[in-house]
């Protein structure tokens, strides 16, 4: 199975020094995950499917989640949390907020939970995809 199913572009860090993940030197900077810091250029593709759930968390609001998609929202909050990764709903909004643990160890961890964690966005991303969104709005005119 691919690591990173879509491509996520991360931002160029060129005063990055070390990988996060895996600690090596970077000589000539390094990519910027949302929450682990700055990875090398083979870590980042480990990192796709992490960044794509924060993007389709962060900001969401919870009032907003359609119903039959809170379930695998939870369950995507879920493995998020199990990671390290804090998220907090304060205000009726998602927010990632920080790591609970250090980053050698939620990346260690998502190593083992790569797979499942991937197949988990692909089905809450599927809730939140432009055809969904359009049979919700059809079911909504009918």
């Amino acid at each position: 199975m691919k690591a990173n199913p879509t491509p996520v572009k991360f931002p160029h860090v060129p005063a990055a020094t070390r990988c996060a993940c895996c600690g090596i030197e970077l000589k000539r900077g390094g990519y910027l995950v949302p929450v682990i810091g700055a990875v090398g250029p083979v870590c980042r593709e480990k990192f796709g499917p992490l960044a794509q759930a924060i993007e389709l968390l962060e900001g969401r609001e919870t009032a907003s989640v359609p119903a039959d998609a809170r379930h695998a929202t939870g369950a995507l909050v879920a493995r998020l949390r199990a990671l390290g990764v804090a998220v907090s709903t304060d205000g009726g909004t998602y927010r990632i907020t920080t790591l609970t643990r250090n980053a050698a160890e939620v990346t260690k961890s998502y190593r083992k939970r790569r797979e499942e964690f991937v197949q988990g966005l692909q089905i809450a991303s599927g809730f939140y995809g432009v055809d969904a969104q359009a049979a919700r709005a059809a079911q909504v005119a009918a």
